[in-house]
């Protein structure tokens, strides 16, 4: 019997169609063992809690029965949590194959796809936890710096997004907003400064309604350096605060649609040529 035990939930097993959680082991002929099943409403973590105290008291009475070194689960936190950083656990191959044919399956030129999966499953089966930190290091590098993809000087290169695109529909609204006559508010703090903006129709913000709306507004935070730093949700308020402030300049583009019209599908037209052949 492997000292691997092995956890996961499963669904449609039961006509309520609540989640049933199992836990085994296997053996040295890949055959799998379960020891402990739980009926349960929930995938959560207090649920497998639940279920591993159970095989716990199982095991005072038989210590000989099973000694377990490392848990085998997919990436769920909620099993995953249960034991935290303190225990060994391992990736279950079988998901994280899966998810790898998931992704591969999107490339056109299927002996590529066919090799990285060959790669992989080398890599899977290195047994020293050295080599394979090794191994695994020197394919993320090959992929960020020897790929013809990732080449700085390639014209189509692919390049790895480390902040947000903002499209030229928000830059349009951005720049209608930032003409807009409103009243905004700042209080400058030690290291920040909070702008607060009147919502809506409102053109101006009362002392009252920032006391009560303090923790309720959109913040754009600038650095000592003056440098732009915008959240993980960027919205016309943002950015046109953004041009307001003049740390941005929307393109060209944004301005050629006039105030209360909306843009045509399509590409933007073209400046034409100043002086035309006649």
């Amino acid at each position: 019997m492997s000292s691997y035990v092995c956890s996961d939930a499963t669904y449609q097993l039961v006509w309520q169609d609540c989640p049933v959680l199992i836990v085994g082991t296997t053996d040295l002929n890949k055959a799998f063992h379960p020891f402990d099943l739980a009926i349960c409403s929930n995938e959560k973590t207090k649920d497998f809690e639940f279920i591993f105290n159970c095989i716990q008291i199982g095991l005072k009475k038989n210590k000989d029965l099973l000694k377990p070194t490392a848990l085998i689960c997919d990436a769920a936190d909620a099993i995953k949590n249960v034991f935290g950083n303190s225990y060994n656990q391992i990736m279950c191959w079988a998901h994280m194959k899966r998810n790898v044919e998931n992704r591969i399956s999107h490339i056109n030129d299927k002996d590529i796809a066919k090799e990285i999966l060959e790669d992989i499953e080398m890599l899977q089966l290195c047994n020293s936890t050295i080599i394979f930190q090794l191994a695994s290091t020197l394919s993320s590098n090959i992929v960020s710096n020897w790929s013809i993809e990732r080449d700085a000087s390639s014209i189509n290169v692919k390049l790895f997004v480390t902040e947000p695109t903002i499209s030229l529909k928000l830059w349009t609204s951005s720049c209608r907003w930032a003409t807009s006559t409103k009243d905004i508010t700042c209080i400058p703090n030690d290291s920040s400064k909070q702008y607060y903006i009147p919502a809506r129709d409102l053109q101006s913000i009362t002392q009252v309604n920032l006391d009560k709306y303090e923790n309720k507004n959109e913040q754009l935070l600038i650095n000592s350096k003056n440098h732009l730093i915008f959240g993980n949700y960027l919205s016309k308020h943002v950015v046109g605060m953004a041009i307001r402030l003049k740390y941005c300049k929307p393109p060209a583009a944004a301005k050629t649609v006039p105030i209360g019209e909306k843009r045509k599908r399509g590409r933007p037209t073209m400046v034409k040529p100043a002086l035309p052949v006649q």
